[in-house]
């Protein structure tokens, strides 16, 4: 077998590879032989078909089959050997393969295009200057989600005490107390509305729990669950709101219970922050801010990724082999495209593919890797809010690895975790490296400026891309 390489570009070449019958023909005859042994032809006893007849009945197939696996491996074992840096994938030359001929031909030659990754630096330093935005928490935010939250803690009154005007008066039903789950679960499962009313704006996502029930308003510690690079989407314009427990608007047509607001008093501000301690009414407002803050980090933590991605992208200068890339979609998508169709979608793809160049070769450079502890760990801490390396109960540490090993068989879901891990690594990295310039803005600059991200990266068409793990 001989294989050589020509150059046709600066980006791309042309792999010859010739196979003659010393490459195939003992394989060939190994196979003969087994169909041989297991043929059952009538007239024939099992295993005694003349050898003749078996390679006039199947020679041809099994010819083709081992010549398209010598491809197949020589070309893999070329490209390791050489180490070359490959975009795509090789594709037949169709102007110089010729027609085959199994039944006759004894050598074959076949011809295959290849298309380099290029050779770039990433501008992954101080020259490098990224916006992050500090969202300022405004005392009307404070208030709304004060007076939420006094309804939610408040007391419902019995319909004939009520006045015609909506406003309850009179004994409360029952004495205003929560249960004890409702103090443990105060930040999950209130129905409060979030501080600010522009909480479904696209780019905003509701947040998951955070670091523990005491925190009404935290984020996820989850920084990037969803961020995607150049061709993918900010979160769903008709997200729920960022705040955790925030609810979605109610039927307006139903009528909402009467309720007495609770007082604002210590017993309250501990139903609301367990153990704290919160004596003032300014000490409560000045917690709630600081949750509020924390949690539009996820929120403002995605949208400095993306501006990171954006930038790198843009100031990272090479070129591509385009002409290669456009026959490589066309024919590793064979019926889902056609040739207007790539036309059409390339300049969304050449962004996707700059960015993941660019992105595998930081993750090389700053030897970034996610394990299979990794992952398990995120699953076991953050998806099942596992706190502590050991339970007192070895039934439930049983428990939680059984769900643990559960999750790890999705396949899918792994991929997808193993992506937001690295996603993750690589916020931290852009955080340290570039050179970030911090920025407060109102909570209603911060809507503008997500909206106008997300109508940004819908201009463009996703195009997956899997991190190795």
């Amino acid at each position: 077998m001989n294989l050589t390489r020509e150059s046709t570009g600066e980006l791309t070449a042309t792999i010859r590879l010739e196979i003659s019958p010393e490459d195939y023909t003992e394989q060939v005859n190994k196979v003969i032989r087994d169909y041989q042994k297991k043929a059952n032809i009538p007239g024939f006893r099992p295993g005694h078909v003349p050898q003749g007849m078996i390679r006039k009945m199947y020679g041809k197939a099994v010819l083709a089959e081992e010549v398209n696996k010598l491809i197949s491996d020589s070309l893999d074992n070329y490209i390791k050997e050489q180490n070359l840096d490959l975009l795509g994938n090789p594709i037949p030359n169709q102007e110089k393969n010729a027609a085959i001929n199994f039944e006759t031909q004894t050598s074959f030659e076949f011809f295959f295009d290849i298309g380099f990754a290029p050779e770039f630096k990433v501008p992954l330093g101080p020259e490098t200057e990224v916006e992050e935005y500090d969202i300022l928490v405004d005392d009307s935010m404070i208030d709304k989600y004060v007076e939420d939250t006094r309804r939610q803690y408040g007391s419902p009154v019995k319909a004939e005490e009520s006045r015609q005007d909506g406003t309850g008066i009179g004994q409360a039903a029952g004495n205003g107390e929560q249960d004890a789950e409702a103090s443990v679960r105060a930040a999950g499962d209130k129905e409060t509305t979030v501080p600010g009313e522009e909480a479904n704006e696209p780019g905003i996502e509701k947040a998951e729990p955070g670091s523990g029930p005491n925190d009404p308003l935290a984020g996820t510690p989850d920084p990037l669950a969803e961020t995607t690079g150049p061709g993918g989407e900010t979160p769903d314009p008709g997200s729920d709101a960022i705040i955790t427990g925030a609810e979605t608007k109610q039927n307006e047509t139903a009528k909402a219970p009467e309720i007495i607001p609770a007082e604002m008093n210590a017993e309250f501000f501990e139903k609301v922050y367990p153990g704290e301690k919160i004596e003032t009414e300014e000490k409560f407002r000045e917690r709630i801010r600081k949750d509020a803050s924390v949690s539009f980090t996820q929120e403002t933590n995605r949208i400095f990724f993306n501006k990171a991605v954006d930038t790198l992208v843009k100031n990272t200068s090479f070129d591509l082999p385009d002409e290669f890339l456009k026959r490589w979609l066309l024919e590793y998508n064979e019926g889902k495209y056609n040739q207007e169709q790539v036309d059409k979608d390339y300049p969304s793809f050449r962004e996707s593919m700059k960015w993941q160049l660019i992105e595998n070769r930081i993750i090389r450079e700053n030897n970034i890797r996610i394990s299979e502890a990794d992952i398990k760990n995120y699953i076991s801490t953050v998806m099942l809010r596992r706190v502590g390396t050991e339970f007192v109960d070895p039934e439930m540490e049983k428990k939680y690895d059984a769900i643990v090993d559960s999750f790890m068989k999705n396949k899918e879901q792994v991929q997808r975790i193993n992506d937001q891990l690295y996603n993750a690594r690589l916020l931290d990295l852009f955080k340290t490296q570039l050179n970030v310039v911090r920025k407060e803005v109102s909570y209603d600059e911060f809507i503008k400026i997500a909206s106008e991200m997300h109508e940004h990266t819908h201009e463009h068409h996703e195009h997956e891309h899997e991190h190795e793990h």
